[in-house]
């Protein structure tokens, strides 16, 4: 198989796909308006976790357009099915989520990558970022973690967002009525670990992060 046609494979599914955001500071009223959603598409073979960062850089051009998506990052993930493609994103509320992910955009990828991808939608309580809402991230450091925490009580959520020295972007997700969820963002696979040892943090999904957009910056 060709680079060109892995990079329109690439191109293809990216293009289909889009959610996330950019904010300088801690935000403690609730945010019902804000939704985070997580895509992921099963990975072709081919798809390595090398090449991935360009192709994501390539459509770039196709998210900063999109209507609502305040920011976006890139996301790969594996789990026991094996290896994931998409992005963690945030929008400026979920009914512009809603109308990007249609039955028919569902029925465009799976008719073009032989795959159906999956959605998931979180409305935000709270988000962080210690970088200025300026940041364009396009230099950014391509080794960056995001590590999706699940099934935390108000006060656990409480004392482990309090830590925003040791990350750089956070969201804290409403996953049920009684049920918290956050989605740290760390500048290293070692900050990452160091945090979930040092927390004892044992129910979360792992995502390597090589690129980020900031529409927020606007």
């Amino acid at each position: 198989m060709t680079e060109k046609s892995i990079s329109l494979g690439f191109i293809i599914f990216l293009s289909s796909t889009t959610t996330m955001f950019a904010q300088n500071n801690l935000k403690n009223d609730i945010m019902s308006v804000k939704t985070v959603t997580i895509v992921k598409s099963k990975a072709p073979w081919y798809a390595f976790d090398y090449l991935l960062p360009k192709k994501f850089r390539e459509v770039n051009p196709i998210y900063e357009k999109v209507n609502g998506l305040e920011f976006k990052a890139y996301s790969i993930n594996r789990n026991t099915e094996g290896k994931n493609f998409g992005g963690i994103y945030l929008w400026g509320e979920e009914a512009k989520a809603k109308k990007r992910f249609t039955p028919q955009w569902f029925e465009d990828v799976k008719k073009k990558r032989g795959v159906t991808p999956t959605v998931e939608y979180f409305s935000v309580k709270s988000e962080f970022s210690s970088l200025p809402i300026t940041t364009t991230y396009t230099n950014f450091n391509t080794k960056s973690i995001a590590v999706f925490i699940h099934g935390l009580t108000q006060n656990q959520a409480s004392n482990l967002y309090a830590h925003q020295t040791t990350f750089f972007r956070a969201y804290w997700l409403l996953e049920t009525s009684e049920k918290s969820g956050l989605i740290l963002f760390f500048e290293s696979k070692i900050k990452a670990k160091s945090f979930i040892k040092s927390y004892k943090i044992n129910n979360f999904d792992w995502f390597k992060i090589p690129v980020m957009l900031n529409n927020a910056k606007k």
